[in-house]
């Protein structure tokens, strides 16, 4: 395939790529203060059934959502119908999701949950799955719209809310499992009241009801809410299997190595954020050029940040979080190669997912997943919450090759367009950054 002029214009994606990095940093800063102080207060066995309670609306966040979000990105950027008829069919759908999915959730917690877990807290961790439900599906609006601005916003503000909850508990010595899981709920709530502030402000809060977008809307939604539901599961699979297997401890240790090695994966969040919503405005060569491009510095840049984490890790771990997390490092160790690799996936899955796709993110992540369950099923009896980390890395290294087989075929696209850098890439590097400092850099 001909080399096409690549971003050109540094106002078009890299800018928003950095606008989008920007706020997760701002969020993982604030979630790692977050960690610190719910690791301090609650040692390892606390942090691990906190960890094993939020997983359920987590996981079942991805496959009730029914894909309504990405379709309604998908609709807006490709005009599918009006907006009011949009907005109608998401607010329609969310109501009924959130009653059964609320209801899932506390049935799961109540059939599978530890002894760990009492009434209230499973009512309280329920109900954070209808306001996730209802943020998630305003944030397609935003992003069908490209409206990077208001989406930024959402995630950090929510966040800064959430930290403040719990600093507050934890300096009048009321931070428990349950008060933190509570914090969250009201998290979840806070944020959904300023998403639909957000869309009043913006003139986007029209709302009408027309069955047919509701259908077809949900039509290409159930694909993307298997295929998002798999994502997820990969992603979240081992802390649920590490609580039927093991110990709160190991879960504690594991939860903490996760949220650092999540520091390396902004900047690929970050892609997939803004290469969906242009994925779902724009198609041709162009658009795969851009993807490449951004595939090749993401891989680059999270390489960097993961050699810094674990040098930085190696030393910081045990005085920052306590004596209790000593096993965490290694966890890191064994995630470090597939949180790598993952980059991969992320990026090249953002074209299929943006062009009303996700079918090929089903086969892949179908694949992992199933790998992902088997592999913790070998490794973690023998090797406790290092085992979990193995098999993450294994599953995250088949749906790289897997990922970048399908996306090289279907694009017409060299591997090496995909994974290596290139000058061009840190010239146009180099010319954003001088807009962005304001100043030269050589």
């Amino acid at each position: 395939m001909e080399a096409l002029p690549l971003m050109t214009e540094p106002r078009s994606l890299l800018n928003d790529v950095i606008s989008v990095f920007s706020s997760k940093m701002v969020v993982l800063v604030l979630t790692f203060i977050g960690s610190v102080i719910l690791a301090r207060a609650l040692s390892a066995e606390g942090r691990g059934i906190l960890a094993a309670a939020l997983i359920y609306p987590q996981l079942l966040l991805a496959i009730t959502e029914g894909g309504m979000r990405q379709a309604a990105i998908y609709f807006i950027g490709q005009k599918k119908a009006k907006e009011a008829d949009i907005l109608g069919a998401l607010i329609s759908y969310t109501i009924v999701a959130s009653i059964i999915g609320a209801f899932i959730v506390y049935s799961l917690m109540l059939w599978f949950g530890s002894d760990y877990f009492d009434n209230a807290m499973m009512i309280v961790t329920a109900l954070i799955l209808p306001t996730s439900l209802a943020v998630n599906a305003l944030k397609g609006v935003f992003l069908g719209h490209q409206n990077i601005q208001s989406f930024n916003r959402i995630s950090w503000v929510q966040k800064l809310f959430y930290v403040g909850c719990i600093f507050i508990l934890y300096l009048v010595d009321q931070l428990t499992i349950f008060s933190a899981i509570l914090a969250t709920a009201l998290a979840a709530l806070f944020n959904l009241i300023q998403a639909i502030i957000y869309l009043k402000k913006e003139n986007q809060l029209t709302i009408s009801f027309n069955k047919s977008t509701l259908f077809n809307m949900l039509k290409i939604g159930v694909v993307y809410a298997v295929a998002f539901f798999l994502i997820t599961a990969n992603y979240k699979i081992d802390i649920f299997l590490l609580g039927l297997l093991t110990t709160p401890e190991q879960i504690g240790n594991y939860v903490i190595a996760v949220q650092i090695g999540e520091l390396a994966w902004q900047l690929p969040a970050a892609v997939i954020v803004v290469m969906f919503a242009k994925s779902a405005n724009s198609k041709g060569d162009v658009l795969v050029q851009q993807i490449c491009q951004a595939s090749r510095l993401t891989i680059t840049v999270t390489l960097f940040i993961l050699l810094g984490l674990l040098f930085v890790s190696f030393f910081m771990i045990i005085p920052i979080f306590g004596e209790d997390y000593q096993l965490a490092y290694h966890m890191l160790l064994w995630l470090a190669p597939g949180l790598l690799l993952a980059t991969i996936f992320k990026s090249t899955n953002s074209y299929f997912a943006g062009q009303g796709k996700p079918s090929y993110s089903i086969i892949i992540m179908g694949i992992a997943v199933s790998a992902n369950i088997a592999l913790n099923y070998v490794f973690i009896p023998s090797y406790g919450a290092k085992g979990a980390a193995m098999a993450s890395s294994i599953s995250y290294a088949l749906s790289a090759i897997i990922s970048l087989y399908f996306f090289t075929s279907k694009t017409k696209s060299k591997v090496v367009d995909v994974l290596i850098i290139n000058k061009k890439d840190i010239t146009l590097c180099i010319k954003i950054l001088k807009n962005k400092l304001g100043r030269n850099v050589k």
